[in-house]
């Protein structure tokens, strides 16, 4: 009943104006076509529409958003009542693409600073507003609306996998949802913003007006004031990063390893890049006969399954299928219906169909992670291992804590995954576009299942230890999750 009352509350948020936007308005009949034709895409396509809410509960839903349309409104509105349709499935890889007339508002007045959201709270980490606010002070409420109630208000316009709440507050503090420019898009675009802070420094609050700021220029000052801008990096600055990387830490105690991604520099790179690294790097935990591993797998978007796989090949004693399954509600035939695009799905994914008339993917050639993992017993480790997971290890990379939960003796310490542990959805996506407002969805077609059985499938991988760093570990450069690690390692 809990979950029931906290759809309502969505309504009343889509109607607050938004002065920085477009004066272009939808009319009801407009908006109602698409709105209805994104709620048949999503039940006649979506893989695993219902996981998290029934389908009596999803009508009632969209009934209220489609109660919202009876009068013109914005193309922000408009776009805020799409996004509350995706956001209540409860679908990481299901996002919304906005109107290209609404494209150039949602980056040109942005809150000029970026943010950690945890435990309710939100503190600044990087300001670029050019008004003296210290990096680590609290923000107790921005255009007098109270912190907590800005937290549980977008996330009902932006959703991660599942119910975990770690997922949100990751991202609400990265450049994917980030709250820089979420908040305008929900609760009004405007040329600057009231915050209230408590000085991270004097501990004394004061009342702040800011003026906004586009993506380029937050880009441009932080570059010139911190001397990077990882935080607002895109893809390509991602790519930057390395996908993984070994070391040797405190006079060998431990070997640490950092995986970033389960792609290396795109999805079309030989099969056998993860498989040489992870080689190489038992091989020299095997020569440095480090007795402690650590695995970092924080802030992981994901990537490609087997790359995970290969990974626990090395400290697992039984060999396991990483995929169970991976299914599908149609074909190319079936999609005929609702897309123009050629998927071209038979052929790839050699789908079969089964008598509950859903197809699944038996191409184990080009899907590897349908297949066998067996032991590799070369350099194969024995020792201790530690995992370490936030709400940005997501997809693939949830995947890969999933099976290293299941397969080895690995204690966890952080915060839960932000993709769940036993299944995902994904592989290939499918862009329907609202032919009347130019609006678009963007959903998966495949729901994969992981040989996961302790855990169930709507929840990610629960720490053994929950951690996470502080403002202050944060302000300060210290990592005290790998602290915490170091620190079991060392007691008798």
């Amino acid at each position: 009943m809990r979950f029931i009352l906290g759809l309502a509350i969505v309504i009343c948020f889509s109607q607050i104006p938004a002065s920085g936007e477009s004066s272009e308005k939808y009319r009801p009949a407009q908006m109602q076509a698409d709105l209805k034709h994104f709620k048949h895409v999503l039940e006649y396509a979506h893989p695993d529409l219902y996981a998290h809410i029934s389908p009596d509960e999803f009508e009632n839903f969209f009934q209220k958003l489609l109660s919202q349309t009876a009068s013109p409104k914005t193309v922000l509105e408009f776009y805020n009542i799409v996004l509350q349709l995706i956001a209540v499935i409860h679908d990481g890889h299901a996002q919304v693409s906005p109107s290209r007339s609404l494209l150039p508002h949602m980056y040109s007045k942005m809150l000029p600073f970026h943010s950690l959201v945890q435990n309710n709270k939100i503190f600044i980490t990087r300001n670029v507003s050019g008004k003296n606010i210290n990096d680590g002070s609290e923000i107790l409420s921005i255009n007098g609306i109270p912190a907590v109630k800005v937290i549980d208000t977008i996330l009902m316009f932006y959703s991660g996998d599942g119910l975990c709440r770690s997922c949100m507050e990751y991202r609400l503090g990265s450049s994917y949802i980030s709250l820089y420019y979420v908040f305008p898009l929900v609760f009004g675009i405007d040329t600057a913003y009231t915050i209230e802070v408590s000085d991270y420094k004097s501990k004394s609050v004061k009342t702040i007006l800011v003026p906004a700021i586009s993506y380029d220029e937050l880009r441009e000052r932080e570059i010139k004031k911190y001397g990077n801008n990882l935080h607002t990096a895109g893809m390509d600055e991602m790519l930057l990063q390395k996908a993984f990387s070994i070391d040797f830490k405190d006079a060998g105690l431990y070997a640490y390893i950092k995986i970033n991604r389960f792609f290396k520099d795109d999805f079309e790179e030989p099969a056998t890049i993860y498989r040489s690294f992870y080689s190489d790097a038992f091989n020299q935990i095997e020569d440095k006969k480090a007795k402690n591993l650590v695995i970092d797998l924080r802030g992981n978007g994901g990537g490609i399954g087997s790359n995970a796989a290969y990974l626990v090949q090395y400290l697992t004693e039984k060999s396991f299928i990483p995929t169970t399954e991976i299914s599908s509600m149609g074909n190319d035939e079936y999609y005929k219906s609702v897309t123009s695009e050629s998927l071209g799905l038979d052929k790839y994914f050699q789908l079969k169909k089964t008598g509950d008339n859903k197809y699944f993917v038996t191409n184990s050639d080009s899907i590897l992670e349908l297949r066998e993992f067996k032991p590799i017993w070369k350099s194969h480790f024995k020792g201790k291992i530690y995992v370490l997971i936030d709400g940005g290890t997501v997809s693939a990379a949830a995947m890969a804590a999933g099976l290293l939960k299941q397969y080895t003796n690995a204690v966890f310490v952080g915060q839960e995954t932000g993709g769940h542990a036993g299944m995902s959805n994904g592989i290939r996506q499918l862009f329907i576009s609202g032919d009347s407002t130019r609006m678009s969805i963007n959903i998966p077609l495949f729901h994969s299942k992981f040989s996961i059985n302790k855990f169930s499938g709507k929840r990610g991988v629960i720490p053994d230890y929950i951690i996470e760093n502080s403002i202050d570990d944060i302000i300060k450069g210290r990592d005290a999750v790998l602290e915490f690690v170091v620190k079991k390692m060392t007691e008798k």
